[in-house]
């Protein structure tokens, strides 16, 4: 079976956090691009060679927008083959047994939070929260560094990240 290689853009940052033990060091990330839109994303399909239209790839991802949140606060997880398994989950302060049958017990007292959650589950990007993925599927390279810098910004000083390439990084020019 023939395997993509896929490059990953990811970029080093400098912790700035001074209260951090780790402050000074730093860390890879991803550098993301701009999020796709719908549109994007039905384009991106329909590059696939996809045998149905962008107007039916546009009307199923639509859907399934409004489907999925609703069948997972009720309580239904939702798989989706290739791509994962949405579900609902709840995060809550403990109470003892006494608290939970008092008659005035108040159910957001307890309650903290409802999330959806989303487990990958790709047959294309098997492992895709392991370093398998990343050793099997994806080629990573560092193009920039990315920095806190203090500017002032419209006469406000204000932290502005900086991306420096990592050859200028690595090399910066006299006077820098």
């Amino acid at each position: 079976m023939a395997v993509n290689i896929i490059q990953m853009p990811l970029c080093i940052r400098k912790n700035i956090n001074e209260k951090s033990s780790a402050y000074g060091k730093f860390f890879v990330e991803v550098d993301n691009a701009e999020t796709l839109t719908t549109d994007g994303l039905v384009q991106h399909v329909r590059s696939h060679n996809c045998a149905v239209g962008e107007e039916a790839i546009a009307a199923v991802i639509k859907k399934l927008g409004e489907c999925i949140p609703e069948l997972v606060a009720q309580g239904q997880p939702v798989k989706i083959d290739g791509l994962g398994i949405f579900r609902a989950t709840a995060s809550s302060e403990g109470a003892d047994e006494a608290t939970v049958k008092r008659k005035d017990f108040v159910l957001s007292s307890l309650l903290k939070g409802i999330h959806m959650r989303f487990l990958p589950q790709s047959n294309a990007f098997k492992n895709l929260t392991s370093k398998r993925f990343l050793n099997e599927r994806v080629a990573p390279s560092v193009k920039y560094v990315v920095e806190a810098v203090e500017r002032t910004v419209e006469g406000e000083q204000r932290s502005v990240q900086v991306r420096t390439t990592i050859e200028d990084f690595r090399n910066p020019e006299d006077g820098d």
